[in-house]
């Protein structure tokens, strides 16, 4: 991919949970609320993501690999990709893809920025100085979440679930996810 192709849309991964097995993990109660959200709808939302890849390399003449950094279309966030996940190409599920607010020359310079802060946790657990360049941006993808949206009276609200890596996301993927919401719909999703 060339580091000038921001006009493209993401390719959608397929995600690993199912709708089921999204909604089963959002009904499971955490904590104790007096009057708990009444769930509104379930759906499959992608957001656009920079695959940049990247090569980690010890600094005295030790082995090197490469690793697979994430960047996040919407506000340029950079995380580490687990290796073990797979990406296949088979028919995804239909849901809203999100364009990418950033352009892949921004993806590359958000990674490169972001580098020493990747690097500084890993090379303090191995006990060595650890180089990491990025190679190049490798891919723009639709990553998927399953977005539960939650009604309270007259307040709405949501949670989101990484369909991927089947997690709970935080307040920073929460914030890139609200922010994609504005920007990427000019009204609501109708509940």
């Amino acid at each position: 991919m060339s580091t000038g192709d921001s006009d493209r849309s993401p390719r959608p991964l397929p995600p690993r949970l199912s709708s089921g097995e999204a909604a089963a993990r959002f009904s499971r109660r955490r904590g104790i609320l007096l009057r708990r959200p009444r769930p509104v709808r379930l759906e499959l939302v992608y957001l656009p993501v920079y695959l940049v890849e990247a090569e980690a390399r010890e600094r005295r003449g030790g082995s090197s690999r490469r690793l697979l950094l994430a960047v996040d279309g919407i506000d340029g966030g950079v995380s580490r990709i687990d290796h073990s996940i797979e990406f296949s190409e088979c028919e995804t599920p239909p849901g809203e893809v999100f364009p990418s607010l950033l352009g892949a020359a921004d993806a590359l310079s958000r990674a490169r920025e972001e580098i020493p802060w990747l690097v500084l946790p890993v090379a303090l657990r191995a006990g060595r100085a650890i180089r990491l360049r990025p190679l190049g941006v490798k891919d723009l993808v639709g990553w998927p979440y399953w977005v539960q949206h939650l009604a309270r009276g007259r307040s709405r609200d949501f949670r989101a679930i990484d369909a991927v890596a089947g997690g709970r996301i935080g307040p920073r993927g929460r914030a890139t996810l609200l922010r994609a919401f504005v920007r990427g719909r000019a009204e609501p999703p109708a509940a």
